[in-house]
C-alpha cells in the first residue's frame, strides 16, 4: 500500500475564499482504465470530444452554458466570475488507443451523471468559476458535495485525471466538514501556460455522481494537446472539442480534406452571450459551432478521416493539430447454441458465436448475472470469433442462466440462455422418528433436492382403517406443508399421534418415500400460572402446586429465591400423583410475619419446565400511620396528609369534627374511608365543605383485614375566613330632634354566616327625592367598628327635610358581605337657611311704611316655609315683629317723621330664619299727610 502524505496548506486568492485543509495525496485516488476506456473518457468530455446527444458546452469565449437536456443557451449568473451548473465532463487520456469504447462509456456515464442528481444522491453545493491568470501565480480551485455517504472526488483537465503524480506543482485533497460536505481542492503554484484548459471536478459516491466544470485560462501562445486515432461506432454522432490552451483566443476553425469549417465569430460572440446561432442542416452535415466540431453520424466509409483544429489568437499566432478517426462495428451475436434434455452427469457445451463485428473482440460469461465462480469447474475456450463453455460433469449447482458477454473498443452486447437438467430427487434431510409436545408448535423435516423441484407429499395411517390419507385432508385444518417439505403442526394434539409418510417425487429416476412415527408427550404445565393467598398472623396456611403432564415430574420449592428448607418443623410438605400429573401441598400450622413472601413450584419432566407463583400475605394487626400533617387550608376545604403504616393497609378511617364538637368526643365527627393509593408513600385527602373561619381537628386510622388500629393524635386546622353571607338584621332608622340627622340600629348577621369576626359594618346613605345622584355626591359611606350587643349610629350633616335609604353590610378581614335591604326615612325639617334678598321700604305717610322682599327659594332648604317676619325698631325702641304670609307689609301706627330700621327673615315650624341686612327708611311729615 502506497504511504499517506498528510499536507497542510492554506491558499490565498483574489479569486477564493482562505481555505485550510488537510489533503490526501495517495495516487489510488486515480482512475484506471483498460481495454480502451481511456479513449471513451475523452469522449465523454461533455459536449467535448466526442457524444452527441448529452453533455453542456461552455467554452472560454464567454458563449452562454448549453443545457444536457435542452441544449438551448443560458445566461451565465450576476456575479462578476461567472459560475455554471453541473456539467458534463471533457477531456483526454495522454495514452489513449482505442476509440468507440469511450464513446459508448461517455453515454453512460453521463446518464448516471444525470440519474445520481435526479435522484439527489449526489450535489455539488460548491465549485470553482471561470478563471484566466498571467503566469507565475498560484491559484486554488474548490468544490464540495454532499451525499448519503461522503462522495470521492476525482479532478481532471481536458478529460485526463489528475493527481499529485501529474506535477510537482499541483497538490490536491479533501476533507469533510462539521455539516458532512466534503471538500476538495487543487492547488497549482507557479501557474504555467500549459496549465490551461478545461478542468472539471466530480463527486462519485457507489453508482451515482456529479461533475462541474469550468475553463482555467492562462496567458500565452495557442497550444493544442496530441491524441492517438480516436475509435467511434458506426452509425452515432460525435462532437469534438479542440483541447486547446493559450489565452486569449479569437478563432477556432476545423480543416478535412483541406476544406476549412469556420467557427461563426467567436472573438466578437465573447460579449454576445445572448445570441441564438442556429444553422440548418442536413443529416450528414458537419458543423462548427463555438468551436466544436459536430458529426451527427459516422460511417464505415469516413473511417480513418483527418480533422485537422486551427486555433488563432488575436496577435495571429496559430497552433494546429490533426486528429484521426477510426470508426468500428458494434459485434453482434447469434443465439447461444444448448443442447436438450441434459441428464446430470453428462457432458454441456454452450457455444457463442460472433456475426459481424470489427476485432479484436473481447468474451466474457457470466451466470445469473455474476462471474461463474472457479468451483462450478466451468472451462471457457474462445478464438476471435467464438466463445465455448464446457461442462464436463454437469450437477444440479450448474443450472442457472448463462451470459456471453462480447464486447470491442466501441460496445459491449450479451446474449443469454438457460441451462437445465434433469435430477432424480435426493435427501437433503430425511425424515426421522420425532416426539411432538402437546400443545406447542411442531415441526417435522422431509427435504430433498433435484429437477424439477421435487415435490413432496405427506400422509397419515388412519389408526382405525389401517389405511393412508393425505394428511392435509385428514387433520382438519391447524396443519401445512412448507415449500421445502418441512411438515408443520401448529397446536400439537394427542390426535396427532401415529404413523406419518413423507413421499418425495420429480418425475425423474425413483420416488423417494419414508415412514416415521410420530409420538405426542405432554411437558409439564399449570392451568395458571400464580395466585395470591392472605392468611391471619397465627392462622394455618396451605400453599397447593398442582403439576400436569407426563411422568416422571419433579418439583422443587423456593421462598424469596431461596429453597425451600423441606425438614422445617413448621412446614410440612407432601406430595401425591394425579391422574394428570403431581400434586406438591406445603402446609403451616401457625403462621408467622416472615412466611409471607414470594413462592414458586418448579416442576419438571423430560419434556419442559414450567413454574407457579404464589404470594402469600400475612396480615398483621394494622398500626396508626405517621406524620399527619396539613398539607393546605383555604376557608371552605383543606389538605392533609399521612406517611403509609408499616403493616399490610387496605384503607384508612378518617374523622374530623370542628374543635369545640370533639372536646366532648367524637361522636358528632364526620367519618371517610379513604382507599390506599398504590404507589405513594404518602396518602392525601381534600376535607371539603367546611365552614370558614372554624377550627377544626382530625384524627386517622389504619384499617386491613384484620381490624382497625388506634387512631393518631388530632391535628388542629383552622379554615380561612371568607366575606359574610348575610347583611345585617333588625335595621332601624329613626329621626333626631337635630334636622339632617338620622339615628341607626341594627344587629349583627346571624352568627352562622360571619364566616370570621366581624370587625366593622359599611352604611349607605342615598337621598331619594333631590332626583338623580351620584355616590361622589348626596350618597353617604359610612364605617363603623363592631361593638358589643346591638349596634347603633347617628349619621349627621345629611340633608334637611329629605327622605333617604339606609342600607348595611358587615365586613371581616376577609371582605364584605351583602347589603341589607333598604330602610326609608326622612331628615327633620329646619329653619329657612337664607334671608329674603331684595328688601325695599317706602314711607306710606307719616304713621305708616310699606317694605317688600323676594320671595325664599325653597328648592334645597330642607324645610317648608310658612310666611316672612318683619322686624323693625327705631333708633331708640326695641325690636317689633309682624308676620306676613305674602312678600310685602304695611306698617302702621309709626312715629311721624321717624328713621326706622326693618330687616325681614323667613320662618318654618322649626323657627325663623336669618334676617335680611337691616335698611333704613322714614316716616312722612304731617303735611304730606293730606296727599
Amino acid at each position: 500500500m502506497s504511504p499517506t502524505i498528510l499536507v497542510l496548506f492554506i491558499c490565498i486568492t483574489a479569486f477564493n475564499i482562505d481555505a485550510l485543509l488537510v489533503y490526501n495525496t495517495r495516487p489510488s485516488i486515480v482512475e484506471s482504465h483498460t481495454h480502451g476506456n481511456l479513449t471513451n473518457r475523452f469522449l465523454n468530455m461533455g459536449s467535448s470530444l466526442f457524444t452527441g446527444t448529452t453533455g453542456t458546452l461552455k467554452d472560454k469565449f464567454g458563449y452562454g452554458q448549453m443545457s444536457a437536456v435542452t441544449r438551448k443557451p443560458r445566461k451565465p449568473t450576476s456575479d462578476t466570475s461567472p459560475e455554471y451548473s453541473e456539467s458534463s465532463i471533457f477531456g483526454y487520456k495522454s495514452k489513449l488507443s482505442h476509440f468507440s469504447e469511450y464513446s459508448r462509456r461517455g453515454l453512460d456515464r453521463r446518464k448516471r451523471i444525470r440519474r445520481g442528481l435526479s435522484d439527489n444522491r449526489v450535489i455539488i453545493t460548491h465549485h470553482f468559476t471561470e478563471r484566466t491568470v498571467t503566469p507565475g501565480g498560484d491559484i486554488s480551485m474548490q468544490c464540495s458535495a454532499t451525499g448519503d455517504r461522503p462522495p470521492q472526488f476525482v479532478w481532471e483537465r481536458d478529460g485526463v485525471t489528475m493527481s499529485s503524480n501529474t506535477d510537482p506543482r499541483y497538490a490536491l485533497g479533501q476533507v469533510m466538514t462539521s455539516d458532512n460536505s466534503v471538500v476538495a481542492q487543487l492547488n497549482i503554484t507557479r501557474v504555467r501556460v500549459e496549465d490551461g484548459g478545461l478542468y472539471s471536478c466530480t463527486a462519485r459516491e457507489g453508482d451515482h455522481s456529479a461533475t462541474h466544470e469550468n475553463r482555467l485560462d492562462v496567458y500565452g501562445p495557442p497550444y493544442i494537446r496530441s491524441l492517438p486515432p480516436i475509435k467511434v461506432q458506426s452509425g452515432e454522432p460525435i462532437n469534438l472539442r479542440c483541447p486547446f490552451y493559450g489565452y486569449p483566443i479569437s478563432k477556432i476553425d476545423w480543416e478535412h480534406k483541406g476544406k476549412t469549417i469556420n467557427s461563426n465569430n467567436l472573438f466578437q460572440s465573447r460579449y454576445k452571450r445572448n445570441q441564438s446561432h442556429t444553422k440548418k442542416k442536413t443529416r450528414r452535415s458537419i458543423s462548427n459551432i463555438h468551436g466544436i466540431l459536430t458529426i451527427p453520424e459516422v460511417n464505415k466509409e469516413d473511417n480513418g478521416a483527418v480533422y485537422t483544429c486551427i486555433v488563432t489568437s488575436p496577435s495571429g499566432e496559430m497552433a494546429r493539430r490533426a486528429f484521426e478517426i477510426q470508426v468500428i462495428e458494434a459485434p453482434i451475436l447469434e443465439d447461444l447454441l444448448l443442447g436438450n434434455n441434459l441428464q446430470e452427469g453428462q457432458i454441456v457445451n454452450i457455444y457463442c458465436n460472433v456475426r459481424s463485428g470489427d476485432l479484436p473482440i473481447h468474451f466474457e460469461w457470466l451466470k445469473d448475472g455474476k462471474r461463474i465462480p472457479s468451483s462450478l469447474k466451468v472451462v471457457e475456450r474462445s478464438s476471435e470469433l467464438f466463445s465455448a463453455l464446457v461442462i464436463k460433469k454437469v450437477s444440479l449447482e450448474h443450472c442457472g442462466t448463462y451470459t456471453c458477454v462480447a464486447s470491442n473498443h466501441v460496445a459491449k452486447v450479451n446474449r443469454s440462455t438457460e441451462l437445465y437438467i434433469k435430477v432424480a430427487p435426493k435427501w437433503l434431510e430425511e425424515p426421522n422418528n420425532s416426539s411432538l409436545l402437546l400443545g406447542r408448535r411442531g415441526a417435522v423435516s422431509c427435504s430433498a433436492s433435484g429437477y424439477p423441484q421435487p415435490q413432496v407429499h405427506w400422509m397419515k395411517k388412519d389408526a382405525m382403517l389401517g389405511t393412508w390419507q393425505p394428511v392435509l385432508e385428514l387433520a382438519g385444518g391447524g396443519i401445512l406443508s412448507l415449500p421445502n417439505g418441512t411438515l408443520i403442526i401448529e397446536e400439537v394434539s394427542l390426535t396427532d399421534e401415529g404413523l406419518y409418510s413423507c413421499n418425495v417425487e420429480n418425475g425423474v429416476g425413483t420416488p423417494l418415500s419414508k415412514t416415521v412415527w410420530m409420538s405426542v408427550n405432554k411437558p409439564v404445565h399449570f392451568e395458571v400460572s400464580s395466585t395470591n393467598v392472605t392468611s391471619r398472623l397465627g392462622h394455618p396456611v396451605t400453599l397447593e402446586c398442582r403439576a400436569l403432564g407426563d411422568d416422571p415430574i419433579r418439583i422443587a420449592w423456593t421462598h424469596d429465591g431461596k429453597n425451600l428448607d423441606s425438614s422445617s418443623h413448621r412446614a410440612k410438605h407432601t406430595e401425591s400423583k394425579t391422574a394428570l400429573g403431581l400434586t406438591s401441598t406445603i402446609n403451616v400450622q401457625f403462621s408467622e410475619a416472615v412466611d409471607a413472601g414470594f413462592y414458586q413450584c418448579r416442576a419438571s419432566n423430560p419434556y419442559g419446565t414450567a413454574a407457579f407463583n404464589i404470594f402469600l400475605t400475612i396480615l398483621e394487626p394494622p398500626t396508626p400511620p405517621s406524620e399527619l400533617r396539613v398539607e393546605s387550608v383555604r376557608s371552605r376545604t383543606a389538605v392533609v396528609s399521612w406517611r403509609e403504616a408499616r403493616a399490610h393497609a387496605k384503607h384508612y378511617a378518617l374523622q374530623y369534627a370542628p374543635a369545640h364538637y370533639a372536646d366532648a368526643g367524637w361522636e358528632h365527627a364526620v367519618n371517610i374511608n379513604v382507599t390506599r393509593k398504590e404507589n405513594d408513600i404518602r396518602q392525601t385527602i381534600e376535607l371539603q365543605n367546611l365552614r370558614p373561619a372554624t377550627a377544626y381537628v382530625v384524627r386517622v386510622a389504619t384499617g386491613n383485614e384484620v381490624g382497625v388500629s388506634r387512631y393518631t393524635a388530632p391535628i388542629h386546622l383552622t379554615t380561612h375566613e371568607e366575606a359574610p353571607t348575610s347583611p345585617p338584621i333588625n335595621i332601624q332608622v329613626e329621626q333626631t330632634e337635630n334636622p339632617g340627622e338620622l339615628f341607626l340600629s341594627w344587629s349583627p348577621p346571624p352568627k352562622d354566616s360571619h364566616n370570621g369576626v366581624i370587625t366593622g359594618y359599611h352604611i349607605k346613605v342615598v337621598p331619594q327625592n333631590i332626583g338623580p345622584v351620584s355616590d361622589d355626591g348626596e350618597t353617604r359611606n359610612v364605617k363603623v367598628s363592631q361593638l358589643s350587643g346591638k349596634q347603633e349610629t347617628t349619621i349627621s350633616g345629611l340633608l334637611k327635610n329629605t327622605r333617604y335609604a339606609v342600607t348595611i353590610s358587615a365586613y371581616n378581614s376577609a371582605g364584605s358581605g351583602p347589603f341589607s335591604l333598604p330602610v326609608f326615612q326622612d331628615t327633620m325639617e329646619g329653619a329657612p337657611e337664607h334671608a329674603p334678598s331684595s328688601v325695599e321700604c317706602t314711607a306710606v305717610s307719616s304713621t305708616s311704611l310699606r317694605v317688600g322682599w323676594q320671595p325664599i327659594a325653597i328648592h334645597g332648604q330642607g324645610s317648608s316655609l310658612i310666611g316672612y317676619s318683619i322686624l323693625y325698631a327705631t333708633e331708640d325702641s326695641v325690636w317689633h315683629n309682624q308676620t306676613s304670609l305674602h312678600t310685602e307689609i304695611y306698617l302702621q301706627s309709626l312715629a311721624k317723621y321717624t328713621n326706622y330700621s326693618v330687616k325681614v327673615a323667613g320662618f318654618s315650624n322649626y323657627g325663623p330664619g336669618p334676617p335680611s341686612y337691616p335698611i333704613v327708611c322714614s316716616t312722612l311729615q304731617d303735611e304730606e299727610r293730606g296727599f
